[in-house]
């Protein structure tokens, strides 16, 4: 199923252009899922597409966690077929629903939830549950994981699909509330089986590229006795920060593939960014530029 988390999420992001936001509706009304039609979607099951329940619906490809499409039993790969008694086929499916809708109202919900069945087949049952719409900065409350800083005692927000663990290769976006104040912030890291002792990272966005050279003392290194991971945090907020802004923006919008590599002492090591994490980028971001404007 891949790309189709990036798809479903970024398909209700209209205006941007590179470094800088869309113009976004946060106040809109929300079911808590992102959507891709049917036929554009890679099903992970050989034989799952043998007996679709629908022809026409859309694969949730994003989902937040205790929103309402969550609490009504929707995964990833549920397929929905009706909200509102309309026919939804995507994101932009349902913008247009929303568009007649306010938070708060019950909409039914037409889905078809699936299980293994064997032989790398599903089994699909249909259901119709109504959904209470919550907001879009609702959601992204949602999806948001909070830990305390205790040196400082500000409070970070991460994305709640990124690692706990350093021992990853990865890149995510972080809001840091520091008293009345709201900062952005991107985090690299990085693993080998060896050290790599990164200097410097490079991301590649399309044409553009954003090179961060922290000071030495500030990329944190740690290793068991089977890896060796590295990672550092660089602030990205406009105003003392506008090239890590604009590569923030950069990464949340993308439509194309976004690369990250890692610059070491002997040797360079490039990563991809999956589609898990720059979604978690794209909602980190909208969630600093959600408290901005409350």
């Amino acid at each position: 199923m891949r790309g189709i988390f990036v798809a479903a999420v970024l398909a209700a992001c209209q205006g941007a252009i590179a470094g800088e936001p869309a113009t976004i509706d946060f106040e809109r009304p929300s079911i808590g899922a992102g959507l891709l039609p049917v036929s554009e979607t890679e099903w992970p099951w050989e034989h799952a597409q043998e007996n679709w329940p629908v022809r026409r619906g859309g694969v949730v490809g994003a989902i937040v966690p205790k929103g309402p499409a969550a609490n009504a039993g929707m995964v990833i790969g549920t397929i929905v077929e009706k909200v509102n008694r309309k026919t939804v086929e995507s994101t932009d499916d349902l913008l247009s629903v929303y568009g007649e809708l306010k938070p708060g109202d019950e909409v039914p919900v037409i889905f078809h939830t699936y299980e293994a069945a064997g032989r790398n087949r599903v089994r699909w049952r249909k259901r119709t549950e109504k959904l209470k719409l919550i907001t879009y900065r609702e959601s992204l409350d949602l999806r948001a994981r909070k830990w305390q800083v205790d040196a400082t005692g500000a409070t970070v927000y991460d994305n709640n699909s990124t690692s706990e663990s350093n021992n990853v290769n990865e890149v995510s976006a972080m809001v840091v509330e520091s008293g009345k104040n709201w900062l952005p912030a991107m985090r690299f890291r990085c693993t080998n089986k060896d050290w790599l002792f990164v200097k410097k990272y490079t991301v590649v966005v399309g044409g553009d590229r954003f090179v961060i050279e922290p000071k030495y003392d500030k990329i944190l290194r740690d290793n068991d006795h089977e890896d060796c991971w590295e990672w550092t945090i660089v602030m990205a907020d406009e105003k003392d920060n506008p090239e890590n802004w604009k590569m923030l923006n950069a990464i949340a919008d993308a439509r194309g593939e976004v690369q990250v590599v890692f610059h070491g002492d002997t040797y360079d090591k490039t990563h991809a960014l999956s589609s898990e994490e720059r979604v978690g980028i794209h909602e980190m971001r909208d969630l600093y530029l959600s408290k901005l404007s409350q």
